[in-house]
């Protein structure tokens, strides 16, 4: 768990800057941050069913409070659709907002409507075949239990071709509290 240091500050009495104090700030600021990455690609096919990602979640404790920012990459047709949701530990809330930047990298937006904030599963208008960027914000809030925050996906109508959540997607979480 992440536990802040106490730096002294004033005017000659300040906590002296020293190779090891500023280690001591980088592990800080390190160990308060949880990049999460995506290493391979994970493909559904003709399922609505929520998956869980295999690399998207991170571990989280009682009672923390964690800044969550996604980015995602999705490849899916027009009727199989994408819808996602998170997952995690009993009592806790996730609410996030999302901005559904459909557009073929490089090229111009063709859907940039920024949701409201919910809690449930999100499912974006796709307007045709093209790859995706899906980014999310949100703020962990937990209670009583310890676990992970997981990214769930899948697609809205089952069809017989690949949804694809790509490589080098990832989550940067902060802990705040």
């Amino acid at each position: 768990m992440y536990v802040k240091y106490a730096w002294a500050t004033g005017v000659g009495g300040g906590t002296p800057i020293s190779e090891a104090n500023l280690n001591h700030l980088e592990t800080q600021y390190d160990e308060a941050i949880t990049p999460v990455h995506k290493t391979a690609n994970q493909t559904v096919n003709d399922s609505v069913v929520l998956v869980n990602d295999t690399h998207l979640l991170f571990p989280v404790g009682i009672n923390e409070v964690w800044s969550v920012f996604l980015y995602c990459r999705v490849d899916t047709t027009a009727v199989a659709n994408f819808k996602y949701a998170f997952s995690v530990p009993a009592g806790g809330s996730l609410p996030f907002t999302a901005n559904h930047m459909f557009m073929t990298f490089g090229g111009a937006f063709s859907n940039n409507a920024l949701s409201t904030e919910v809690t449930g599963t999100q499912e974006p208008l796709v307007p045709s075949a093209i790859d995706r960027v899906l980014l999310v914000w949100g703020v962990y809030i937990g209670a009583g239990a310890a676990g992970n925050v997981q990214f769930q996906w899948a697609q809205e109508t089952a069809e017989a071709t690949n949804t694809i959540v790509y490589k080098d997607s990832y989550i940067i979480a902060h802990q705040i509290l």
